[in-house]
């Protein structure tokens, strides 16, 4: 059984977000190093210790500031972050901003996609996780 702890909506451009954090009672006890999948994407902010993220075939090390999106039914397991949340998005239909195409592509199928400070959409991120207050 799912508790939800908080969900809504909002829009940036033409990408229409639906943020979600929810905890599994039944899963509340599992060790965070056990392997497992999601329905939507879920979202890392690598905190001061950073994040440390293994996948099948090997474990990566996030740095501190870095925003690491899983994308869905990829098998993993994280250590050393607390800060998730889930998520999936859509395109505003109507809308004549391009930030969904490139948004959609840079959220890479199949594989963890990371943002930083050097990357294009780290300012939604950025804002993201300030609405969190995270």
């Amino acid at each position: 059984m799912d508790i939800n702890i908080f969900s809504f909506s909002f829009d940036v451009g033409d990408i229409h977000f639906t943020i979600s954090k929810n905890v599994s009672v039944d899963d509340r006890d599992v060790s965070l190093l056990e392997f497992h999948a999601h329905n939507e994407y879920e979202m890392f902010f690598a905190g001061k210790d950073g994040l440390i993220l293994g996948t099948e075939d090997k474990q990566i090390n996030y740095a501190y500031g870095s925003v690491v999106i899983v994308p869905p039914n990829f098998t993993h397991y994280s250590y050393g972050c607390k800060s998730t949340i889930s998520f999936s998005f859509s395109k505003i239909t109507k809308a004549k901003e391009k930030y969904f195409e490139s948004f959609a592509k840079s959220v890479y199928p199949g594989k963890p996609t990371v943002f930083n400070k050097d990357n294009g959409y780290f300012w939604l991120w950025d804002e993201i996780e300030g609405c969190l207050n995270f």
